[in-house]
């Protein structure tokens, strides 16, 4: 199961990336607007001439669909952190102790057990009842 810790960070990360690309479109708009509404005579030497809203709408069209990747990654990680609180709110105390301890703290099974005052067996035992609410949850849903 992943971390819920590193799926909080994965988020934080995938929505500043979401921002940075968000921002980047806005300026390039900036950028692009004021030369759209001015009208000047283009002179060239038979040479290739770029269209400055050609690639205005190739850079746009690009990054929508960066930025529609990007936001269904955050979508998918808000879900997956949704479902974890889920389970976390369903468990009885020890269940949760352990949840929090193994899968946010990242704390070894045997340092779970000597912190709690129980076997390691007991805290498998219990890991696999957290894996079996969890597994539960994603068929509901």
């Amino acid at each position: 199961m992943k971390n819920y810790y590193d799926t909080q960070k994965e988020l934080e990360v995938a929505e500043i990336r979401l921002n940075v690309l968000q921002n980047k479109k806005n300026i390039l708009f900036e950028k692009m607007m004021p030369k759209a509404s001015q009208i000047k005579e283009i002179v060239t030497s038979g040479g290739k001439q770029e269209d400055a809203y050609a690639k205005y709408i190739t850079e746009v069209y690009d990054l929508d669909k960066e930025i529609e990747l990007k936001q269904n990654e955050v979508n998918m990680l808000k879900y997956n952190l949704k479902k974890m609180e889920i389970t976390i709110r369903e468990m009885k105390e020890l269940e949760e102790k352990v949840f929090v301890m193994r899968y946010i703290d990242n704390k070894k099974v045997k340092h779970i057990a000597r912190e709690l005052n129980y076997t390691e067996k007991n805290i498998y035992r219990v890991l696999d009842i957290i894996r079996e609410k969890i597994e539960k949850n994603r068929k509901i849903s």
